[in-house]
């Protein structure tokens, strides 16, 4: 990297002398040089500056805010897949401690006792009942 900054400092002197030195000649012998090229090279340079002034910032600014929306889009659907993750994940907790705290039943018809408890409870269900009137 340090390389890579002395050779650029090292050329933008040597275009600086060079530019120096076009100018002085110039200056000195009265002729301009490549004076038919420099109405284009203006032309382009101020075309150029325009791109770099107007066009690219707008270009960011658009870019930057497609990007924003995206990343925005992105973090609204992970958050909701997580949030599906941990209800799914809670659903299957429940329903494995609804398992294992659940009375467990015997097989086979109840008991007689139970019978009549539970016609017992039939009948007073009925009776507390009053029709609408």
């Amino acid at each position: 990297m340090v390389l890579f900054f002395t050779a650029t400092l090292v050329l933008s002197i040597l275009g600086m002398v060079a530019l120096l030195g076009f100018k002085r000649y110039e200056l000195a012998s009265g002729n301009v040089i490549l004076a038919s090229v420099r109405p284009a090279i203006g032309t382009f340079c101020k075309h150029a500056l325009w791109w770099v002034e107007t066009v690219l910032p707008a270009l960011v600014r658009v870019y930057s805010r497609r990007a924003l929306r995206y990343a925005k889009a992105t973090l609204q659907w992970a958050i909701a897949r997580s949030i599906l993750w941990v209800e799914h994940t809670l659903e299957q907790v429940l329903h494995t401690v609804r398992e294992q705290t659940e009375a467990p039943r015997a097989p086979g018809e109840a008991s007689a006792f139970l019978r009549e408890v539970a016609e017992h409870k039939r009948k007073l269900s009925r009776r507390t009942r009053k029709p609408k009137e």
